[in-house]
């Protein structure tokens, strides 16, 4: 949950840009640590394995051996 008396880092989503309010539920991405909107996330973790701030592969991703979605396609 995010509150906005807390140091937090980011204080928008960066997946649709919009403000985060203080004691909207958020999801926290693993082993990076940023921040989203859960429906915006979940949309974006549905076409890429990564964080779509700073691009850190996501635990669960690593889990599954680090394939991304997309990944392993010839160029």
């Amino acid at each position: 949950m995010y509150r906005a008396d807390e140091p937090w880092e980011e204080r928008t989503c960066s997946v649709c840009l919009a403000e985060l309010a203080d004691g909207e539920a958020v999801r926290v991405l693993m082993p990076c640590l940023h921040y989203f909107h859960p429906a915006c996330v979940e949309w974006w973790l549905r076409k890429s394995a990564t964080c779509p701030l700073c691009r850190a592969l996501t635990v669960a991703a690593a889990a599954k051996g680090g394939q991304a979605a997309g990944a392993g396609r010839p160029s």
